[in-house]
C-alpha cells in the first residue's frame, strides 16, 4: 500500500495540472459558446448579484453582472450565462469570471417559484481572501438559487460554493449568500 501511495503522490502534481487543463478548456468552450450567441444577439447583463462571505472569510463581498446565454443542449440546460465581477476582501480587490449551464424549474406548482442549480467552472485573479489562499486561480462555483418571478423581474437568494475541488493543497472553499436581481 505504501508503494502505491508513493507512486500516486509522485503522480498527483501532473494530474492536478491535467485536470486543470481540462477545466480551463471546458471554461474557453463555454466562453466560445458566449461569443458564437454574441454574434446573433446583442448581449447586455441582465442580473446583478450581491455577495456576502460567511465562515472564514467574514468581510468578503463579491458584486457580479450575469449574462444571459442561450441553453448548452447537449448538456440539457435550460439556459446558461456568463458572470463577471469582482470581489472586495479588507480593502484588496480581485476580480472574476464564472460560466456555464443552469439547470431548473420555473412556476413551481403553478406559482411564480423558481429553483435552478449549477456547477461552473470561474477564474480568480486572486488566490487569497481574507487571509485565506484559495490554492489556484481556477476554481468551480456551485449554487442552489430559489427565487421569484414579478412579470418582466426576478428576485433570488442564492447560495453558492467556490473551491477548487482538491486540485490544489490549499482549499478551505468560500461559501457566500447573495441576492439577485434580474430582468428577462
Amino acid at each position: 500500500m505504501n508503494f502505491i501511495v508513493r507512486h500516486l503522490n509522485f503522480l498527483r502534481p501532473a494530474l492536478m495540472q491535467g485536470v486543470g487543463r481540462l477545466g480551463i478548456a471546458a471554461f474557453l468552450s463555454i466562453i466560445g459558446h458566449a461569443n458564437a450567441s454574441a454574434r446573433d444577439n446583442e448581449i447586455v447583463p441582465d442580473e446583478f448579484r450581491l455577495a456576502y462571505a460567511v465562515q472564514k472569510f467574514d468581510s468578503t463581498w463579491a458584486g457580479v453582472l450575469a449574462y444571459d446565454l442561450p441553453p448548452i443542449r447537449f448538456l440539457g440546460s435550460k439556459r446558461s450565462e456568463l458572470a463577471v465581477g469582482t470581489i472586495y476582501a479588507n480593502g484588496d480587490w480581485a476580480a472574476l469570471i464564472s460560466g456555464g449551464p443552469i439547470w431548473g424549474f420555473d412556476d413551481i406548482g403553478g406559482s411564480r417559484i423558481f429553483v435552478e442549480f449549477s456547477i461552473n467552472p470561474t477564474l480568480l485573479s486572486r488566490t487569497h481572501y481574507d487571509g485565506e489562499d484559495m490554492g489556484s486561480h481556477f476554481q468551480f462555483t456551485s449554487a442552489l438559487v430559489l427565487g421569484r418571478r414579478f412579470d418582466n423581474w426576478r428576485v433570488a437568494l442564492r447560495i453558492q460554493h467556490t473551491s477548487n475541488a482538491g486540485l490544489s493543497d490549499a482549499n478551505p472553499g468560500m461559501d457566500m449568500v447573495a441576492v439577485a436581481i434580474s430582468r428577462r
